[in-house]
């Protein structure tokens, strides 16, 4: 909160990809993208796969005139953060849609890939059977 008494939002509470190893938030991913020479902007993404793990996905919009490496991109995020924040595909467009403001726009279901297929019933993996439970196993001392 500023001196005024305003309150800027900065980013969106859901940029988090919970990829099951961990969460990542898709503003350090970007901020890491963003930081190559090669890239204009980028927007990341969580997509669910078919056993409802989100996987990181990259969009970049290359600089006019370069068309960086994906695999350097991807190599660039795994050794500044880790493997968990590394995208799982990186793709390239010529650019982002955008707000009035120069934000993102995420509306009108604009995604550069199709969704995740279905995976049976809620609460299931894939073709509807119920996960395996594992029981508890005792600890010689």
């Amino acid at each position: 909160m500023l001196d005024e008494g305003y309150l800027y939002i900065v980013d969106r509470l859901k940029d988090l990809i919970n990829t099951g190893a961990g969460h990542v938030y898709t503003s350090e991913v970007e901020d890491i993208l963003n930081s190559h020479p090669q890239v204009h902007r980028s927007a990341v993404f969580g997509t669910p796969d078919a056993n409802r793990i989100e996987r990181v996905h990259a969009v970049v919009v290359p600089v006019p005139g370069s068309r960086p490496d994906p695999q350097e991109l991807e190599v660039l995020v795994r050794t500044r953060r880790g493997p968990l924040h590394e995208p799982a595909h990186v793709s390239f467009l010529p650019e982002l849609p955008l707000t009035d403001a120069g934000w993102r726009s995420f509306r009108d279901g604009w995604a550069p890939w199709p969704a995740a297929p279905p995976c049976g019933r809620p609460g299931r993996g894939a073709g509807g059977k119920r996960p395996a439970r594992l029981r508890p196993t005792a600890v010689a001392r």
